[in-house]
Formats: structure tokens, C-alpha cells, sequence
């Protein structure tokens, strides 16, 4: 008998098989494996023998990811690669196959939660120690991951992975990283009722977890910029600081701006810049972004800063740098050795 332990991590465009172990009652050679998806084959950048194990490792080609994507219905779509492996000079063709995954997955809860607007499905990382408050990071994921209860908004991006990485040595935290139920409209968290019971969640997760109300923290990409924008312009004393990833405050009742193809945005008003005058806020965005338009952060940040927020700072990444997804500057950010220790040194 053959098996097979394929390992699946998260890295910057999400989760992918990474490498796999295979143990045999037979004696094989490293150089008569290979590894195959449909027709395409895996390309192994190394192998080794560890006593009876044989450990290949892979490029991290597309076939090998788990996240694709529904364009009809705008929305991330979930299935593990049919990889299979391929021994020459073997008769013994069984294979009992296993998949682990990454491990900060076992790090989170999965949970839900029902206020009076509405349900929401949520992940969540805390520590059992609750004798002293701890500070509390909300991560809001992009249109692509709305669901309920289908991990997604942990396994598109390594984004929530970054930020447990760095709790986990740096500070005692929580994380929520909740789940905006999908709907046909690509409205995400602009949805009445998904930001009423978001907000309902939050403050339930301060009292639960002993949160210290001075150091809530609040990021987010794409649909999800947009609604740290909002959320923080419209609860600026729940929040101690922002990082939004190619976003725009949104509020309801504003236009979009933006020509075809070169993203859409909101331009803030001088009510929104004056709430948010003295917030820390670091935002990111892509200048060659087709989704959303650079304009809906550079705007934003140049209002801020020109009513004296000296706190607010803006990372722009010039054309062609954030790639292959121009629109995904979430990767280039949380990849920045800067971003967490600043965040984390925000309070109230």
C-alpha cells in the first residue's frame, strides 16, 4: 500500500498544495515519482528521502489551488486539486490519500453569530487567557469570499495568516475575521443588515473576550477597504486605527465614480474626512488598480492630511509592481516588516 499525505498552506493568492510525503512497502526511487492535475504536470522544485518517506515539494502553480472563481455570481468557489502521483517501475497502483492543512487553520474557531438584524458566520483566533484585556484586530475579507461558514475569508489570501503569525509571537490578541453572507448584488458589507449585525458581533466579541476598548483594530481589502473606510468613519470612537487595502469610503446614498475599466470609487465628503481627522490610518493601494480606482484612497488621504491628520499614511505601489492581480495589493501590504508593529502600537 501506497500513501500519500498532500500538505496544503496559505500563501499570498491563497491555498495551494505545497508538498506531499509518500510512504511505500516498496523500494522507489525520487526520480520515478511524478505528480499530475488532469493533464497538466506538477513541477517539483525538490525532493528528498528521510528514512522510509519520500518528501516532494511543488510549485505553486494555479492548477494546485483550492480557491477558483465564479464570475456569474462574483463569488470564490472551494475544491481540492485531483492531484494524483504517478510511480514508474511499480505495480502496486493503490493509494490511500490525505490532505492536512495549513496549520493557523486549527489556531481558529468556527462559530456563528445571530443579532437582530441577521446571522453571520465568523472565525476566530483568542487565547484562553481573558484575566487582561486584550487588543482585538478585525480583518473583513473582499466580495469574493462572502459565504456562510466556508472558511473563505481564511483561505483566499494569507492576509488573517500574517496577522496570527505575528500575535502569536508579538501580542496576546484576538482576531475575528467574520463572513458576509453572499446575495446576488456585489454589495458585500454595504448591505444594511450585514453592517447592523456586524457591529452588533463586534460588541459582543469585546465583552466575551475581555477586549481592551482602546486597542480595536480595524482592516480590510477590497470590498472590505471600502468597509473599514465606512465603518471606521462612522464608529471613529470604537476604532484605535485603520488599514484599509484598496478601498474608498463608502456611504449609502453617493455615486460611484470611475470610467469603464479603470475602477469605480466615492469621493469623500467633508463631513466623512472630519470624523476621521484625528484616526491612525494607514492605507495601501495599487496605482494601475482596474477594480478600484487609486483615486478612491489618494483623494481620501490627500483630505485628510490637508485638515491636519498627521497620523494618516498612504502606501502607493507604482504601476506594474503589484502583480499578477494589480487589484491585489493586500499581498505587497501585510509582506511590509513595518505594517503590524505600527498597528499594534496604536491607542485610543
Amino acid at each position: 500500500m501506497n500513501k500519500i499525505e498532500y500538505k496544503l498552506i496559505i500563501d499570498n493568492n491563497g491555498e495551494v498544495v505545497d508538498s506531499a510525503i509518500l510512504q511505500s512497502d516498496n523500494e522507489i526511487n525520487l526520480k520515478n515519482v511524478e505528480f499530475f492535475v488532469g493533464d497538466n504536470k506538477v513541477n517539483i522544485i525538490k525532493k528528498q528521502k528521510i528514512d522510509n518517506k519520500l518528501y516532494f515539494y511543488f510549485d505553486h502553480d494555479s492548477f494546485l489551488r483550492t480557491i477558483g472563481f465564479d464570475i456569474k455570481k462574483f463569488v470564490d468557489t472551494y475544491s481540492l486539486p485531483e492531484i494524483r502521483c504517478v510511480i514508474s517501475n511499480i505495480s502496486n497502483d493503490n493509494y490511500d490519500v490525505s490532505f492536512s492543512y495549513d496549520e493557523c487553520l486549527t489556531a481558529f474557531k468556527s462559530t456563528f453569530y445571530q443579532g437582530k438584524k441577521g446571522i453571520l458566520s465568523y472565525e476566530i483566533y483568542a487565547s484562553e487567557e481573558k484575566s487582561i484585556k486584550r487588543p482585538l484586530v478585525v480583518f473583513l475579507h473582499g466580495s469574493g469570499e462572502r459565504g456562510f461558514n466556508n472558511r473563505l475569508q481564511l483561505l483566499g489570501n494569507d492576509v488573517p495568516k500574517t496577522i496570527y503569525n505575528y500575535v502569536r509571537k508579538h501580542e496576546d490578541s484576538v482576531i475575528l475575521a467574520p463572513q458576509a453572507t453572499w446575495a446576488k448584488e456585489l454589495n458585500g458589507w454595504f448591505r444594511p443588515e450585514v453592517r447592523a449585525t456586524l457591529m452588533d458581533l463586534i460588541h459582543f466579541i469585546i465583552k466575551k473576550e475581555n477586549i481592551d476598548t482602546n486597542r480595536i483594530y480595524l482592516c480590510g481589502l477590497s470590498n472590505g477597504g471600502a468597509a473599514t473606510w465606512h465603518f471606521g468613519d462612522n464608529y471613529p470612537e470604537l476604532f484605535a486605527a485603520l488599514i484599509p487595502c484598496c478601498g474608498y469610503i463608502f456611504n449609502d446614498n453617493k455615486k460611484f465614480l470611475g470610467g469603464q475599466g479603470q475602477g469605480r470609487y466615492m469621493e469623500a465628503t467633508h463631513s466623512e474626512i472630519e470624523k476621521l481627522k484625528d484616526m491612525p490610518i494607514w492605507a495601501f493601494h495599487a496605482n494601475d488598480d482596474p477594480v478600484v480606482n487609486s483615486l478612491g484612497t489618494k483623494n481620501t488621504v490627500k483630505q485628510l492630511k490637508d485638515i491636519g491628520n498627521d497620523k494618516v499614511k498612504m502606501t502607493i505601489y507604482p504601476d506594474n509592481t503589484v502583480t499578477p492581480n494589480a487589484h491585489g495589493c493586500w499581498a505587497n501590504a501585510y509582506n511590509n516588516s513595518e505594517l503590524l508593529p505600527w498597528l499594534f502600537a496604536q491607542h485610543k
